[in-house]
């Protein structure tokens, strides 16, 4: 339903093909919302990267910082 979803692997190093992806679409005020992270990241991080996402719609930047916020849940 208009919903982009990014899948990783090569994350945990227990586990490399282990999936971890988060889902994510533009609304109608051309706002970037996220659905969904598996697994479940702390709220506070998350929201600080997709307010950053907002402002500069550096999509890179954003995909590159949850991919982190994945590594740092596995430690």
């Amino acid at each position: 339903n208009n919903c982009m979803q990014l899948n990783f692997t090569q994350i945990d190093p227990n586990q490399p093909k282990r999936v971890f992806s988060f889902i994510f679409y533009v609304d109608h005020e051309n706002l970037y919302r996220l659905v969904e992270t598996t697994p479940s990241l702390p709220s506070e991080d998350v929201q600080k990267l997709l307010q950053t996402l907002n402002q500069t719609n550096n999509i890179a930047k954003f995909v590159f910082g949850m991919r982190k916020l994945f590594v740092q849940s596995t430690k």
